[in-house]
């Protein structure tokens, strides 16, 4: 496997792992700018990236003018490249009534039929906490802003748009809307790369990515990650390359990854064997955890036990995955 790959991982991890739990704990508030400029200085010493800033949003509820999702994205870079990192789901916003995500299709001019949610939140008005400033915005979007800070931060440098969970289906369709509204910017796209991320559209959707962005959308899957498989709903598909990942063997053997173009049937095996066994694998999981894992993954992979699909969506199994494939020098 590619070092690049490990270390554009790593940058994604820093950035939505910070920006998921300044959600939690500190949104909209002063900490966030706290939070993330320790980010940045993290980011800078490790990977010699410079931080760009970062934008909080607050989604709309479904009893307004339609359901959007909170959200946060955030940009670093160096010399030759940027890299735009989109925040996965807030965990309590499995606690509240939003968490039944409507996964009805609108038509985007020049993107196709996607998820109405996807779509309401990089393009609906927001309250947004900017760099620590909390403002509203009835003119602003999401998708508006971000074209707007890349314009002034990119440059001539390529483009990686990235983000795990619920940031990988928003990095996904930023990329269309980019290359509908910008087609001179996402020339510098040179990659979107995708971790556990859901479906986002349909054929049409698919087809026009295909061909605006060739050979450059990744999307990574570990085991039986349940998120990749959603929504189930008639008409939505994946679309790019998949790189997917399984579970360990037996103990002392490593997981693997396996490029679905290189090996398309045996990329099948492996992916349904997975949700086949999938309950036994994560009772092995658990077995061995203690030997291999801190005392609160193994906590997690308990209470997750009746759900298998849900511990192999943790970012904790991308991370030690890609950890053990940095370039020698760069561990994280």
């Amino acid at each position: 496997m590619l070092g690049w790959e490990a270390i554009l991982y790593f940058v994604c991890l820093n950035l939505c792992a910070a920006l998921g739990i300044s959600a939690v704990f500190a949104a909209f508030q002063e900490d966030l700018k706290w939070l993330m400029s320790s980010v940045a200085g993290t980011m800078h010493i490790m990977w010699g990236m410079q931080w760009h800033g970062y934008e909080a949003v607050k989604g709309l509820d479904a009893s307004t003018s339609g359901y959007a999702i909170d959200s946060v994205w955030s940009i670093c870079g160096n010399a030759r490249a940027v890299v735009v990192a989109f925040r996965g789901a807030d965990p309590y916003l499995q606690m509240d009534r939003r968490s039944d995500i409507p996964c009805g299709m609108v038509h985007a001019p020049g993107v196709g039929r996607v998820m109405g949610a996807f779509l309401r939140t990089l393009e609906q008005p927001f309250t947004s906490c900017q760099n620590g400033k909390r403002a509203e915005h009835a003119e602003h979007s999401i998708a508006g802003d971000l074209i707007r800070q890349l314009r002034k931060v990119a440059e001539q440098r390529q483009i990686y748009l990235t983000g795990h969970s619920l940031g990988a289906a928003l990095a996904v369709l930023f990329g269309q809307l980019l290359c509908a509204r910008q087609p001179e910017l996402a020339r510098q796209v040179a990659g979107v790369i995708t971790f556990a991320g859901p479906r986002v559209g349909d054929s049409e959707f698919v087809d026009l990515m295909s061909h605006r962005l060739p050979n450059r959308i990744f999307r990574y899957e570990h085991a039986s990650d349940i998120v990749p498989r959603l929504p189930q709903a008639s008409g939505y598909m994946h679309g790019g390359r998949l790189r997917y990942i399984t579970s360990f063997r037996w103990p002392g053997q490593a997981s693997r990854m396996i490029r679905e173009e290189d090996a398309p049937a045996y990329c099948k095996a492996c992916y349904q064997n997975e949700e086949r066994w999938a309950y036994p694998i994560s009772l092995a999981k658990l077995i061995i955890g203690p030997f291999q894992e801190t005392w609160p993954r193994v906590a997690l992979r308990l209470t997750l036990l009746p759900l298998p699909g849900l511990s192999d969506h943790m970012p904790c199994d991308y991370d030690a995955f890609f950890r053990s494939r940095l370039p020698s020098g760069l561990e994280a």
